[in-house]
């Protein structure tokens, strides 16, 4: 099964339903992202495991710090997200990750996740505090925003 990656980074999303700010209430820039995304910004890792090697997400956190200015990072992005039914849509600014990060994670049009990945639901939805969500395997399409990469993972499901 396809899988369109629309990278859409989690992070604003998240930080909206986590503090209840927006980015754009926040001071942010938002103009950077596109226009069909809810506005939260997070913190994410690629990799997996406790020492986020290889492929995948490894962490998903809500980031209140600015989009301005911000300094490339290895094996890490800035993003925003949107989580709805069990599609979850992240898009990661170019801006926050070094050239090999792009290479290695974005370079080949396919965003890869070896393993299913279990992150805390409350990031994404507070009312599934407690809870995980769970993106499964696969390779899902990168689309090319401009500034930014946008993923959409298909098929997850929150669990205990």
């Amino acid at each position: 099964m396809k899988h369109t990656i629309i990278i859409t980074i989690f992070a604003m999303w998240i930080g909206t339903l986590t503090n209840g700010k927006s980015a754009h209430s926040a001071g942010m820039d938002t103009s950077i992202f596109s226009p069909n995304v809810r506005k939260v910004t997070t913190s994410i890792g690629f990799g997996k495991g406790s020492n986020c090697s290889g492929l995948g997400l490894c962490f998903i956190i809500t980031d209140d710090a600015s989009l301005k200015d911000i300094e490339p990072m290895e094996n890490k992005a800035r993003a925003m997200a949107e989580y709805s039914g069990n599609t979850l849509s992240l898009e990661f600014l170019k801006a926050s990750m070094t050239p090999a990060t792009i290479n290695k994670h974005f370079g080949s049009g396919q965003f890869t996740i070896n393993e299913g990945t279990k992150i805390e639901a409350q990031v994404l939805s507070p009312k599934d505090a407690g809870k995980f969500l769970i993106i499964p395997k696969g390779k899902y399409t990168v689309q090319d925003m401009g500034r930014s990469y946008q993923v959409t993972f298909e098929n997850c499901m929150v669990t205990s």
